[in-house]
């Protein structure tokens, strides 16, 4: 039996990164913005935590970045327990997956570089405050 690993294209990476999903509502006349995690991507999809966002339809966009970044579109391959797993309509290149999961191990470096600045500034005060 082979398992779902077996059966991909590509490998998914790991990642923990803000991004914007966007879809329409009203018909075409609004669109709907919210700010989701993205936990994992490959050049063929990803796997997003939305929590109770609800109404996520099955067809939106992604943007990785700003609001004039481009727009991903994507579909939605499987939903479970505020999680959406989606398929890009167009396969993203390599070079722009790893800029991504890249991106994500600098925003985790320095989150955690303000974690042991923090730290060492509170170490400092209690060292010539005795509080």
């Amino acid at each position: 039996m082979n398992s779902g690993a077996d059966r991909r294209k590509w490998a998914r990476r790991s990642v923990n990164i803000s991004v914007r999903l966007l879809f329409p509502t009203a018909g075409l006349r609004h669109v709907h913005e919210a700010s989701v995690r993205l936990k994992d991507i490959s050049e063929g999809g990803a796997m997003m935590e939305i929590g109770t966002l609800a109404n996520v339809p099955d067809f939106f966009y992604l943007q990785f970045g700003n609001d004039k970044s481009e727009m991903i579109g994507c579909y939605v391959a499987g939903r479970l327990h505020g999680v959406i797993r989606a398929q890009f309509c167009n396969e993203l290149t390599t070079a722009f997956v790893d800029k991504i999961v890249s991106q994500s191990r600098s925003s985790a470096l320095g989150g955690e570089a303000a974690n042991a600045k923090a730290a060492a500034r509170n170490t400092m005060r209690v060292l010539f405050n005795g509080s």
